[in-house]
């Protein structure tokens, strides 16, 4: 009779055991399942905000692009007509010599916009990407910001100085003007050349 009672109480050791190991094995799979379920999702979110932030940016760049192609022909035509002044005698100081032959359309820059970029950088959307994508959405950011934002810039202060207002001054003015247009027209050309490079690989329209 003991021997039975003993048998049975281990028999329903053995079972309690094993369902308490399924129970924790459920337990341990579920929270499991609940993990990569919460991390296919983080992806998948992270995937989709680098996609729309791409898209987005190639949209910036591809407005950029036609902003730029539309100011540089003003730009050399303005650069043309002011080195026809060369070694010629100028009526009245610089600044009215550019009111007159400067093109349709006004010598103001391409409006270039970086608003794209800027989210992307400040969520943090940009550490998820890519690397060969960010590499180079930063090296047509970093062209358009270092080098032609800074040289228009300085085009427009050497434009407003003193100089351009005083008749004496007129002819070494339009000179050094010129010459910054030249550089101008350069960087615009070559920034021009990056966005038609980035959006050959990847824009899709």
């Amino acid at each position: 009779m003991l021997s039975l009672l003993k048998h049975d109480s281990i028999l329903r050791d053995k079972q309690f055991r094993s369902v308490l190991l399924i129970e924790i094995l459920s337990i341990f799979l579920s929270i499991l399942a609940a993990f990569w379920l919460t991390n296919w999702q983080e992806q998948r979110k992270e995937q989709s905000q680098v996609h729309l932030a791409m898209e987005q940016c190639i949209q910036e760049i591809r407005e950029n692009h036609r902003s730029l192609e539309a100011g540089i022909p003003r730009h050399k035509a303005l650069r043309d007509s002011l080195q026809a002044y060369f070694g010629k005698p100028i009526d009245g100081f610089a600044l009215q010599l550019i009111g007159r032959v400067i093109p349709e359309g006004g010598f103001g820059p391409p409006t270039l916009v970086e608003m794209a970029w800027k989210t992307a950088q400040t969520t943090g959307v940009l550490q998820h990407m890519d690397w060969e994508q960010a590499s180079d959405l930063a090296r047509v950011y970093n062209i358009q910001e270092s080098t032609l934002r800074p040289a228009l810039e300085y085009l427009r202060e050497i434009s407003m100085s003193r100089a351009s207002f005083e008749a004496s001054l007129a002819e070494s003015q339009i000179m050094t003007i010129s010459v910054n247009l030249t550089e101008v027209v350069g960087t615009e050309e070559y920034l021009l050349h990056e966005y038609e490079q980035f959006l050959a690989k990847y824009d899709g329209e």
